[in-house]
């Protein structure tokens, strides 16, 4: 009887306790089952915020060899452009990284898209790293 004459000593003092030692002894037995139970709590509601709010993929294209594109004959039809129009998407790429090529030196640069809150659309150009820009197009294209 020794073991349950423990228990009853451990729950009168716990009784007796301040709010400081409550809280510690809760901590000290029951900091797992917490631990658990917050990360599954948390894993759930970020389960169902995500099933809510999704959204359909209307369209998932990976380009991975771009000079294909190219190389392809204009007599082909280019259903990315054509899908992209019909959606009213705006393709917006331009494959220029600048560097040593095998017969011209080019000067660096990228492709700069200008996004302004507020307003649906975009601008978008190349700059060098030089600081010449080419290529300047607004979309929904200016009138």
């Amino acid at each position: 009887m020794a073991v349950m004459d423990e228990f009853k000593e451990e729950r009168e003092a716990l009784k007796r306790g301040t709010p400081k030692q409550k809280l510690a002894y809760f901590w000290y037995y029951y900091k797992w089952h917490v631990i658990i139970s917050v990360i599954i709590i948390g894993m759930l509601v970020s389960f169902i915020y995500q099933f809510v709010n999704r959204k359909d993929t209307a369209f998932n294209a990976v380009l991975l060899n771009a000079s294909l594109l190219d190389q392809m004959s204009s007599e082909q039809p280019d259903f990315l452009t054509d899908f992209a129009e019909k959606e009213g998407i705006a393709l917006c790429y331009g494959h220029y990284s600048g560097g040593y090529a095998e017969y011209q030196e080019l000067v660096s640069g990228a492709r700069i898209i200008r996004l302004t809150e507020g307003r649906r659309g975009f601008t978008t150009w190349i700059r060098f790293a030089n600081g010449r820009t080419k290529h300047r197009a607004v979309f929904p294209q200016e009138r």
